[in-house]
């Protein structure tokens, strides 16, 4: 499965979609030296909670999914975060 390394840079609220899902939005900067790269990442029901806890600056490993749709000719991507890793955890 794929992986990514990245700084917490983006906390995002989260929103309740109904009793039992909520999800999330965050964002992570890699820290490749040439092309850093900010990526946004979504978070559903526990990994919310968890990510929501780590203070802006904390380096995680996210373990990924590539979500893609079509709506009105339209292509759009989501990058949803199934499972992290903390590497080194922000005060």
């Amino acid at each position: 499965m794929p992986e990514i390394k990245g700084r917490l840079i983006w906390i995002g609220e989260i929103e309740e979609k109904t009793e039992k899902f909520k999800i999330m939005d965050f964002a992570i900067k890699t820290d490749d030296p040439q092309y850093p790269q900010k990526i946004k990442l979504q978070a559903s029901n526990k990994i919310c909670d968890g990510i929501k806890n780590l203070s802006l600056g904390s380096v995680i490993n996210c373990h990924y999914n590539l979500k893609g749709r079509e709506h009105n000719d339209k292509y759009y991507a989501t990058v949803t975060c199934w499972k992290y890793d903390i590497i080194n955890k922000a005060p």
